[in-house]
């Protein structure tokens, strides 16, 4: 666990008292509390990582169990990978087939049109792109690979010498945390000690403040089943959840839905729209692998080795492994269009 304020390691962020009680605790590397969102709403939170707050982003990392956070994500990447067949199949029905728009469409419609009628003058069958919908999947989850498959692979590599941010957070997610077992043991002297001089009543009352008490600061329970070392998603690296993490921001690519035709069926909107979300993902991406490069800097300079921990090196490093990520993925889409098929991908950034 860590230190949401300073990325500081930290033995728990909670501590229990009699009563059932439960206090935040305190840092001792920069006196603030190790987990303020500890107390925060959902939605809270979500507002912070949309912000791209760095605290938000440690808090979920570090001090959620890693393989509970795993199955939370995972179950994320389906909708993702709908969500960009969607705005890539929106693009390719609107842009390409456009007479105009800041997207290019007139130049890419007049270059189909020929195509077209030269593939029709031959007897060959003609298929719209957007019309590919088994192209549109394969080329998108092959897209979505080549991003996140750069960066962890770039990570990896980058980190290779401190592993602590990766490696060692994932080994202390997938067992119970200090805090939780203080908390579960204080309940339990505490309902022991009290169980001679009070009644069943008062002892069960008091149990069930505790279990609430706990319930409230959403602390899950210890349990082998649920922190059993072989789950898959302890496994994962960190940097992919925090990608898996960071790219929630497509689900605003569903706002055009809401708003009616008159922006989702409107070429220039659907590209702006298109460009808006994916600035924002890549922004989202930088925030939340930065706190996973943080992490492992920190780790090496605590350990002696010579690695900077600045907030700007970290930020550097964050930014230069998204951009390979775009590169890697740019570059796919430029091989496809190169290759097999000039009319089915409308460029990365147009």
């Amino acid at each position: 666990m860590r230190c949401v304020e300073c990325g500081a390691r930290v033995a728990h962020v909670v501590r229990s008292f009699g009563g059932g009680g439960v206090r935040l605790t305190v840092c001792h590397h920069c006196d603030a509390f190790a987990d303020k969102y500890v107390e925060y709403e959902l939605l809270l939170i979500v507002l912070d990582l949309l912000l791209l707050r760095g605290p938000a982003y440690r808090h979920v990392l570090f001090n959620v169990p890693r393989p509970a956070l795993a199955r939370a994500l995972l179950k994320l990447l389906p909708a993702y990978l709908c969500l960009d067949v969607y705005m890539r199949w929106k693009r390719m029905g609107l842009l390409l087939l456009a007479p105009g728009g800041t997207g290019g469409g007139g130049e890419q419609a007049q270059a189909m049109a020929q195509a077209r009628s030269a593939a029709l003058a031959r007897g060959e069958q003609w298929t719209w792109p957007f019309e590919r919908h088994g192209a549109i999947i394969a080329l998108e989850a092959a897209g979505i690979a080549l991003y996140w498959g750069a960066i962890v692979l770039a990570t990896k590599a980058c980190c290779s010498g401190h592993k602590g941010g990766d490696d060692s957070a994932g080994k202390d997610a997938g067992r119970p945390s200090e805090g939780r077992r203080m908390l579960s043991a204080t309940a339990a002297d505490d309902s022991s000690s009290s169980s001679d001089e009070s009644s069943p009543a008062e002892n069960a009352a008091a149990a069930r403040s505790s279990v609430a008490a706990a319930a409230s600061l959403a602390i899950p329970a210890s349990s082998p089943a649920s922190h059993s070392s072989s789950d898959a998603g302890s496994r994962l690296p960190l940097v992919l959840l925090a990608l898996l993490l960071s790219s929630f921001g497509k689900f605003i690519s569903l706002l055009p839905l809401v708003w009616g035709p008159e922006y989702s069926l409107v070429p220039d909107h659907v590209h702006w729209a298109a460009r808006g979300v994916q600035a924002l993902v890549w922004a989202s991406n930088v925030a939340a692998v930065r706190v996973v490069v943080r992490a492992a800097m920190d780790d090496a300079r605590s350990r002696g080795a010579a690695a900077a921990s600045s907030s700007s090196s970290a930020t550097l490093r964050a930014m230069a492994l998204v951009a390979l990520g775009i590169a890697a993925r740019a570059a796919g889409e430029a091989a496809y269009r190169a290759f097999v098929d000039p009319f089915m991908l409308p460029p990365l950034f147009g």
